[in-house]
């Protein structure tokens, strides 16, 4: 209270008007002010001088009387106002120089109260309804980049969407800002792939996949039998041989799993003249004939 009264006083001295100390005007400040208390235990002021003065000295006096508004704000959006550990409405509070109170969220209510000078009121509710707005353009955005789309492919073309070490398909995800996922081994679905992100650029990223597939279907596959002993000798030190023969000849050689039902079946792929010209050429063929005496097309 000896604060409040010692500011008080610095306000009146300067608007001119002084508050009466035991019935008298104090042309001077004071250390003590006489405070009138009235019927329902509220204080009241009591002015002396120029009409103007007394006018602009009660104007002041009322400034400095914190006053309380509510806002209303949508309560799926009050803990985003918050922030982790308060940071949100801490920022606020500072900025504005007011008090923000949101509702506890067991009562599920829309209104957020601030409190504090009148001059600051305005600011601090314009800045809480920028920031709601902020928060709606946020989720309308996350319900845009939420579009997903479904697109059924051959499970045997997926090893080359995704590409060597996922190349392919992480240039296709990065080019059109899209999350890509394909069907765990054991979902019922394996023909599915699904692409989530803005709807515009779900398509491309469709297109884009569909564009490869397209290029697959043109691709002829045969069966090559080949003794499984010397699969590893043909594929060479981590893929480099088997690797070097797909790039000369532009064709795709498959080795079978580990438990597949034939362990001697490769399989080749490729558009139809280079699948040929891969059998035909002596490269190709002296490279897997020199670990088997077992090449046959089945």
């Amino acid at each position: 209270m000896a604060l409040l009264l010692s500011f008080l006083r610095l306000v009146f001295w300067e608007v001119g008007v002084f508050p009466l100390v035991n019935g008298f005007c104090c042309p001077v400040p004071m250390k003590s002010t006489h405070i009138v208390p009235n019927q329902v235990g509220k204080k009241i002021f009591l002015f002396s001088g120029r009409k103007e003065r007394c006018d602009a000295a009660r104007e002041a006096l009322k400034a400095l009387v914190p006053v309380s508004i509510e806002v209303d704000v949508p309560f799926d959006l009050h803990r985003y106002i918050i922030g982790q550990k308060g940071s949100g409405i801490r920022k606020m509070m500072d900025e504005f120089e007011v008090n923000i109170q949101v509702p506890a969220p067991e009562l599920q209510c829309d209104l957020i109260t601030i409190t504090g000078l009148s001059t600051n009121l305005e600011r601090a509710k314009g800045g809480l309804l920028d920031r709601v707005r902020e928060l709606q353009a946020e989720q309308e955005d996350r319900a845009l980049r939420s579009f997903k789309l479904v697109i059924s492919v051959d499970p045997k073309f997926h090893p080359k969407i995704i590409g060597r070490k996922g190349a392919v398909i992480s240039q296709i995800r990065i080019d059109n800002d899209v999350n890509i996922q394909f069907p765990d081994k054991n979902d019922d679905n394996q023909d599915q792939i699904f692409i989530t992100g803005y709807e515009r650029n779900t398509e491309a990223a469709r297109d884009a996949i569909m564009q490869i597939v397209g290029d697959l279907e043109q691709m002829v596959s045969e069966d090559i039998t080949l003794d499984h002993r010397v699969h590893a000798r043909i594929i060479g030190a981590r893929g480099k041989a088997i690797q070097k023969i797909m790039d000369e000849f532009k064709v795709d050689i498959r080795f079978p799993q580990s438990g597949a039902p034939d362990p001697n079946c490769v399989t080749v792929m490729g558009k139809p003249e280079d699948w040929t010209y891969c059998l035909l050429q002596p490269t190709a063929s002296s490279a897997m004939l020199s670990c088997s005496d077992a090449w046959s097309v089945v």
